[in-house]
């Protein structure tokens, strides 16, 4: 059985900055790729678990694909709690930046 990771996306995987037209910018946490090639070269599943609906999964998706980043799947809660999808993931490791989160995983 493959180890599982699983990341959040907004403010995890993903940082967005205001830019001076009042839009954002989207950057990678460089951090976190890093986390994400390396757990990949060992073996690792990894997965994307946001509070985002389905309708944004698309963008996630876009996001995925141009920075090539080598993912098993993205789920969607739906603003639901994610402890219930990362239980059934069986993940080892939950990288997210809200603190109760974690603390729940």
């Amino acid at each position: 059985m493959k180890r599982v990771i699983t990341i959040d996306y907004d403010d995890t995987l993903v940082v967005r900055y205001p830019t001076a037209y009042g839009g954002y910018s989207s950057h990678l946490v460089p951090k976190v790729v890093d986390i994400i090639k390396k757990e990949y070269q060992i073996g690792a599943e990894i997965y994307i678990v946001t509070f985002r609906g389905e309708k944004d999964k698309q963008e996630v998706e876009r996001t995925i694909m141009l920075n090539k980043l080598p993912l098993k799947e993205i789920i969607c809660t739906d603003s639901k709690p994610k402890t219930p999808f990362l239980k059934k993931l069986k993940s080892l490791l939950h990288i997210d930046d809200d603190f109760f989160t974690c603390q729940e995983a």
